[in-house]
C-alpha cells in the first residue's frame, strides 16, 4: 500500500514552504522574501519574529538567533 506522506512528494512540500513564507511576508515579516537566506532560516526567523508580536498574551521571549550556513538541524536549535 503507498503511503500519502507529503515527505515522499517533494511537489507537496514546496507548496508548503512557498504558503508559510507568503503568509510571513503577508504579515509583515519582509525577511520571508530575502532569496539568499536559505528557507530554515527564513522560517525560523518568522517564528521568532511572529512569538515576539503576538499581542493577546503576554510573552517573554529571550530569542538567540543567528544565520548560519551549517545545515544540521540539531546543531542549529540547541
Amino acid at each position: 500500500m503507498a503511503s500519502s506522506s507529503s515527505s515522499e512528494n517533494p511537489d507537496v512540500n514546496v507548496a508548503a514552504r512557498e504558503h508559510i513564507l507568503a503568509m510571513l511576508s503577508a504579515t509583515g515579516y519582509h525577511r520571508a522574501r530575502v532569496a539568499i537566506l536559505n528557507d530554515y532560516d527564513r522560517m525560523v526567523g518568522g517564528i521568532a519574529w511572529a512569538i515576539t508580536r503576538f499581542d493577546d498574551v503576554a510573552v517573554a521571549a529571550n530569542l538567540l538567533y543567528e544565520e548560519s550556513n551549517d545545515q544540521n538541524i540539531k546543531l542549529r536549535t540547541n
